[in-house]
């Protein structure tokens, strides 16, 4: 890396040491460690390439059906073998949902909170991403649609908010 990089680069104003707070004693019931169970439960309305191989650009096929079916799985049995596994296990986790797949899958949002899971929101679209918004109202807007598409397949509005990354 060169010199330049490091000058600017970020995690030179990160802790290298990290420590406890002076407060922590220990994880409840003397846990030797915490996880944190966080689950993406998201669609996009423009699926990208499944894996590295999209569809050429100058493909006969515009839609990439291979994308979305991947997509879809997760939807129809995926998230439900999921929810299984954790159950067995009796375990909770945040599952981060967009809007638009509590819109299209609302069965599957209200059943991760009616098995105890909660629920955050991750954006509308995963198509569209923060920094391809014009302005900080059309991304309020988004995420407002995203929290009542939740709240209307939860029956309760999200506990919290992962911004999408590209």
């Amino acid at each position: 890396m060169s010199e330049y990089v490091l000058d600017w680069y970020q995690w030179n104003y990160r802790p290298q040491d990290v420590k406890r707070p002076d407060w922590f004693k220990a994880w409840p019931g003397k846990a030797r460690l915490a996880v944190t169970i966080k689950l993406m439960h998201e669609w996009e309305s423009v699926p990208r390439p499944a894996g590295r191989r999209g569809l050429p650009s100058d493909s006969a096929q515009k839609v990439d059906y291979r994308a979305l079916c991947t997509r879809e799985y997760g939807f129809k049995a995926g998230v439900w073998r999921v929810m299984d596994m954790l159950d067995r296990q009796g375990v909770k986790a945040t599952v981060m949902v967009s809007g638009l797949a509590a819109e299209l899958w609302p069965e599957s949002v209200r059943e991760l909170k009616k098995r105890g899971h909660e629920i955050a929101t991750h954006q509308f679209d995963q198509a569209k991403h923060p920094p391809a918004f014009k302005s900080k109202e059309e991304e309020r807007e988004a995420l407002l649609k995203s929290m009542a598409a939740i709240e209307k397949a939860a029956g309760e509005r999200p506990y919290g908010y992962m911004s999408p990354g590209p």
